[in-house]
């Protein structure tokens, strides 16, 4: 179960309806240590239809959920680029934290002349499994 102090903003409530101009949020919303903690203990689902497209047809070799956890646990906040309310291909809205990254697909870390990586994470409330929103090549 995903503890409240993952958080570093309080539990936020989502604007009905979401527009682009009412979901961005002044983020971070988690602590990263804490989101690493939890992936590294119980992994990433990706949720929405184009971020699985995304893994499947913007990566050569395709990008897995294995290896999207392994560029998670190597985020820093320097890596850090937005936060903002996103609804799921299911219809759920999450607030997630975007960070994008140099990643070396071989080695699995980063490296400053890598292609970068853009990934959108949230948590659902009291689910301990990190959803992934959004990935793909920047």
């Amino acid at each position: 179960m995903v503890n409240n102090a993952i958080r570093l903003l309080p539990k936020l409530i989502a604007p009905n309806p979401l527009t682009d101009t009412n979901r961005k949020i002044a983020g971070p919303i988690y602590d990263l240590a804490l989101v690493q903690a939890a992936v590294a203990q119980h992994g990433v689902y990706v949720i929405n239809d184009s971020a699985q497209h995304h893994m499947v047809h913007s990566f050569t070799p395709e990008l897995d959920e294995e290896e999207l956890a392994a560029f998670i646990l190597a985020l820093t906040p320097v890596h850090f680029h937005a936060s903002e309310w996103c609804q799921t291909s299911v219809k759920m809205k999450i607030d997630c934290d975007a960070y994008a990254m140099k990643w070396d697909r071989m080695n699995r870390l980063e490296w400053k002349y890598a292609d970068e990586i853009y990934v959108k994470f949230g948590f659902k409330e009291r689910h301990p499994v990190c959803i992934i929103v959004r990935v793909h090549p920047s």
